[in-house]
């Protein structure tokens, strides 16, 4: 029963490439037309559907509040950075963490 849709579909390919096929090229490019059209007019519509249909579900998203940069005098931020088995904190801390495609942790302090 899983294998409908994948059957079904390699069965349409198929015979669309057997349709193309016999039919002359001027013929095969007017009718690949036409179906390019129809199935962007399916598309459309489906998205206009799904627009419509989705349209009030979600909360539009609220807009993140605006923080405002400290003064010169101000000490930086205090910020603590937990990652690879290292904690920097401290006034200003940042650390460069990569990790390895054989999955090592490589750190280095700034």
């Amino acid at each position: 029963m899983r294998w409908t849709a994948p059957i079904g579909l390699a069965v349409l390919l198929a015979g669309a490439g057997v349709f193309f096929a016999v039919q002359d090229l001027g013929r095969a490019d007017q009718y690949a037309s036409v179906g390019s059209f129809l199935l962007a007019l399916a598309v459309a519509g489906g998205s206009v559907a799904l627009h419509l249909r989705h349209r009030g579900d979600a909360p539009a998203p609220e807009a993140p509040p605006i923080r405002e940069a400290p003064a010169a005098g101000d000490p930086p931020p205090h910020n603590t950075i937990v990652d690879a088995g290292v904690v920097f904190t401290g006034p200003g801390a940042r650390a460069d963490i990569t990790i390895t495609p054989d999955g090592r942790r490589l750190r280095r302090k700034k």
